[in-house]
């Protein structure tokens, strides 16, 4: 069927459905924190705004899993066609120092496209990723990552997202990722809590980091964001080296969040502080 269904058919469907689940089946607690998050990125105080945002947000995160069940079906070619981009000479750079690449992401546009365009262009690529809970999705999420040629690392295994470094390979991670065990970073002019895990990686590897943003102009195909690549500097002070470079990271995002903001697929509380929240 998803051959023969066309991509804007299935789009109006997703959206549809996304609609459907924010409005009669989203949690409360999720819709606020959504509403929240956006509050930050946009400055938007009115509470009509931020829930005609958030739904539209929360559509637009539709429409990327009928991307993700689609992509088996699409040729090597369309895959790499599906992200324009002309920063490639930022990752040939970093790769040639040897010790590989970490593309730092959001949970924006379509994370795993973008990451199977540039394994399809010939590059190592791998993403750490978490394990769901219920099996069948797992097995679905992870059957379509390997058909996107991505070579998947559970985060359970940090030994493995070294290996791949010392391969100078790509490792990609994800940096809007809520967690009691984080950083405080300033973001939006709050105190988020981002995980240490990209920092920390490219401290002890050495590896130089690219962050990235994806967002779309309408159809499906994904634009990049992607700012000059960043080295770690070590001193002897791990924990300062790692909320510096995580700061770094921060504030590379703001932009890009900011300038598509209904493109960006978080549904939980990042914040500490509640003020100018929205809520």
């Amino acid at each position: 069927m998803r051959r023969l269904v066309p991509t804007p058919i299935c789009y109006v469907f997703s959206a549809v459905a996304g609609e459907v689940i924010w409005r009669f089946f989203m949690e409360d607690e999720k819709k606020a924190a959504t509403r929240a998050n956006l509050a930050r990125a946009t400055g938007l105080s009115d509470p009509k705004a931020l829930e005609s945002l958030g739904r539209k947000t929360y559509r637009n995160y539709a429409r990327l899993w009928a991307d993700f069940v689609r992509f088996p079906t699409l040729s090597p070619q369309q895959i790499r066609g599906k992200l324009i981009t002309e920063r490639w000479p930022y990752v040939d750079e970093v790769l040639a120092r040897g010790k590989g690449l970490i593309f730092v992401t959001l949970h924006m546009g379509n994370w795993d496209l973008a990451a199977g365009a540039c394994a399809h262009r010939g590059y190592e690529f791998n993403v750490i990723a978490e394990r769901f809970a219920n099996r069948w999705i797992d097995r679905l999420v992870n059957e379509t990552r390997e058909a996107l040629r991505l070579k998947v690392v559970f985060e359970d295994r940090p030994l493995e997202a070294f290996r791949a470094l010392k391969r100078n390979e790509i490792l990609a991670l994800l940096m809007d990722v809520p967690g009691e065990q984080g950083v405080a970073t300033q973001l939006f002019g709050g105190v988020a809590i981002l995980p240490p895990g990209p920092a920390r990686l490219a401290l002890r590897s050495g590896a130089g980091i690219i962050t990235i943003g994806f967002y779309k102009r309408g159809g499906d195909t994904l634009y990049a964001h992607v700012p000059p690549p960043i080295f770690p500097v070590r001193t002897d002070d791990e924990a300062k080296d790692i909320e510096a470079l995580t700061a770094r990271l921060a504030a590379n995002f703001e932009p890009m969040i900011r300038a598509n903001p209904e493109q960006w697929y978080v549904f939980r509380d990042l914040w500490q502080d509640p003020a100018g929240t929205g809520r």
